[in-house]
């Protein structure tokens, strides 16, 4: 009897296959001609994006300069060109590092004054201190 009930468990119905979409010519054929649409418009935006990365940069760094065989005096000029750009660069770098400071510490404390005016208050997380006694 118990070699009748194993194989039952074994038949179990298989799920039903999926149905395919019955698709006909022309349906078709229009499918695939905005596939390829798609495919040239997908294209024409990456190249755009490309473009547009390039002369981002390319105004950002500016056209590298030949510095092959030019006197002393022209590459001085040259190099403290550079040294102004990237001074000026630092120094908007820091500006906004300053400002962003500033921002997340205001932000900080309109926080605190938002939990106070609702009622509920931080708890500040205390420091563990230990203390070391001397044997006299």
């Amino acid at each position: 009897m118990a070699e009748d009930a194993a194989p039952a468990e074994d038949a179990a119905p298989a799920p039903p296959a999926p149905k395919k979409k019955e698709i006909d010519a022309e349906a078709l054929k229009a499918e695939m001609e905005r596939r390829k649409l798609a495919a040239e418009e997908a294209k024409k935006e990456a190249e755009r994006k490309k473009a547009e990365r390039a002369k981002v940069i390319q105004e950002r760094i500016g056209e590298p300069r030949n510095t092959d065989g030019l006197e002393d005096a022209v590459l001085k000029e040259i190099m403290n060109a550079y040294y102004e750009r990237v001074y000026s660069c630092e120094a908007d770098k820091y500006d906004l590092e300053r400002k962003t400071g500033f921002n997340d510490h205001e932000i900080a404390e309109l926080k605190k004054q938002v939990m106070d005016l609702r009622g509920k208050f931080i708890k500040p997380t205390l420091k563990k201190v230990s203390i070391e006694f001397e044997d006299a």
